[in-house]
């Protein structure tokens, strides 16, 4: 294998679209491989890529007309922009010079409709459940379209043997191996190797937080599945008076400002923005432990976990199956039931304690290493090179 093409439509809007792409792009050029990547739009946040990765983009700021239509998301938006994507890239020959094709964030129907119409080896992201989608796909009508359509997709699959998926937990692997079967794989989020760590107290001071209460990291968009509420409500019960440090741009659902005057949290920061990468380590090092609510079942994957582990910051976290396996193989922090409000209180109070936190450094850095791009690395390339064979086989028959 020589070229790889990474094709993400989605690295303008909020989360780790773009970051899990530039990163996968690095890594592999960092090996040798001839690597290009596709964005629909610029994307969300700083652009760094190796000087040996070349990057299109489908809509300059000079489409404004097109950037306005395609702009928005929702189910429609989100199939054009894809397929806009795949049109520039059909136009520009990039297609043509890539022995495989890797949709970082895309829809898995697409991605093997495009496997069966341009006889390639095609690697294809799933970001979440099979359940997971548009609101017209829970009535009886839509979801009998998506069963056919992922029928279509699951026998496509099985017939050409060219295209592949990975996720990033085994819970969401299950799910779609009932569709693909063999073909689902897990690679979990990667992280980068973390440059130096500003000291603690340095970092408070630079964001105007006190130095004697603890403080706790809620990092990430706010959304509607996060459950702020017992947190809020667990830290007035903490008899430490944490400060609660929410870092991340509001999308939708309560905001936690409106809840903390609700419920009668007075010590909350909020920072309603997306965070540029290069200050990430700031908030990170400000923090005694980060808190990971979720109000319901948690199957994907947190890179955000994984920031922490990469900072050494100890986790709290619902008790999901996901957080579950993952703190039995590294017990980075702990775990709380769904809505438990006093056993959270408990848990942040034992945080009061600065040696509280070094208990789980030896597990943080077990968990930063085995999801380290080093360790990404080598699992991508087998993939791409166990869907080739089936490609060129295609390739030279048609």
């Amino acid at each position: 294998m020589r070229s790889v093409l990474l094709v993400s439509p989605w690295a303008h809007r909020p989360g780790h679209y773009w970051i899990n792409t530039s990163n996968l792009a690095a890594a592999l050029a960092g090996c040798g491989l001839r690597v290009s990547v596709l964005t629909l739009f610029e994307p969300l946040g700083v652009v760094r890529l190796p000087p040996n990765v070349r990057h299109y983009v489908v809509l300059g700021p000079k489409c404004r007309l097109l950037r306005g239509l395609l702009g928005k998301t929702g189910c429609l938006n989100g199939l054009l922009q894809q397929a806009a994507c795949l049109a520039f890239a059909a136009r520009k020959g990039l297609l043509r010079g890539a022995d495989l094709i890797h949709f970082t964030d895309a829809s898995p129907l697409l991605a093997t409709a495009f496997a069966l119409c341009r006889r390639r080896a095609v690697m294809c992201t799933l970001l979440g459940p099979p359940e997971a989608g548009p609101g017209w796909a829970r009535s009886v009508i839509g979801r009998t379209i998506k069963t056919i359509l992922q029928r279509g997709a699951a026998a496509v699959v099985a017939l050409t043997g060219r295209v592949g998926f990975v996720c990033e937990t085994e819970e969401i692997r299950a799910q779609w191996a009932k569709l693909f079967r063999e073909h689902v794989h897990v690679v979990p989020y990667a992280i980068c190797t973390p440059q130096v760590k500003p000291d603690r107290w340095e970092a408070r001071l630079r964001l105007g937080l006190s130095t004697s209460a603890p403080v706790f990291l809620l990092f990430g968009t706010q959304r509607p599945s996060k459950d702020y509420e017992t947190v809020l409500q667990a830290a007035v019960r903490c008899s430490s008076e944490p400060i609660l440090l929410f870092v991340g741009k509001y999308i939708s659902g309560p905001m936690p400002g409106e809840i903390a005057k609700h419920v009668g949290c007075k010590h909350v920061r909020i920072v309603d923005e997306f965070v540029p990468e290069e200050q990430l380590p700031l908030y990170f090092a400000a923090a005694d432990a980060t808190i990971l609510p979720y109000s319901g079942p948690y199957d994907k994957g947190s890179g955000v976990l994984l920031l922490a582990c990469k900072w050494q910051v100890p986790v709290i976290a619902t008790d999901t199956a996901y957080f579950r396996r993952f703190f039995q193989l590294y017990p980075v922090g702990h775990l709380y039931p769904s809505g438990d409000i006093e056993r959270l209180a408990t848990i942040m109070d034992l945080f009061a304690d600065p040696a509280h936190a070094t208990t789980f450094h030896s597990a943080l850095t077990r968990a930063a290493t085995a999801h380290s791009w080093q360790a990404a690395l080598p699992r991508y390339l087998s993939l791409y090179e166990l869907y080739l064979p089936a490609a060129h086989e295609a390739t030279q028959t048609s």
